[in-house]
C-alpha cells in the first residue's frame, strides 16, 4: 500500500520508512498536539531509536487510506 494507491497523487514525496514527528505533522498538516493524539489513539505508530522518536510511513499510509471522504453540503 503507498499513498499514490490511496488515490491522493503524492509521487513527489520520498520513499521513507520513518518520518519525524515534525516531518509526519507537516505531511499530514496537523498539529503537534494532533499527532501525539492520533498516536495515543492508535491511529499513527510511533517508535524510538534510542531517544527519538519516528512515524512509520506505513502507519500514515494506512491512517490517509481510511479517512472517510468528506461530505459537501450543498447550497
Amino acid at each position: 500500500m503507498s499513498i499514490l494507491s490511496c488515490g491522493f497523487g503524492h509521487d513527489h514525496l520520498p520513499a521513507r520508512a520513518l518520518y519525524t514527528p515534525r516531518d509526519a505533522e507537516k505531511l499530514l498538516s496537523i498539529s503537534h498536539a494532533q499527532l501525539y493524539r492520533l498516536i495515543g489513539r492508535g491511529l499513527l505508530d510511533a517508535r524510538k531509536i534510542g531517544r527519538a522518536t519516528y512515524i512509520t510511513a506505513q502507519s500514515i499510509e494506512q491512517f490517509l487510506c481510511e479517512l472517510a471522504p468528506a461530505q459537501v453540503r450543498s447550497t
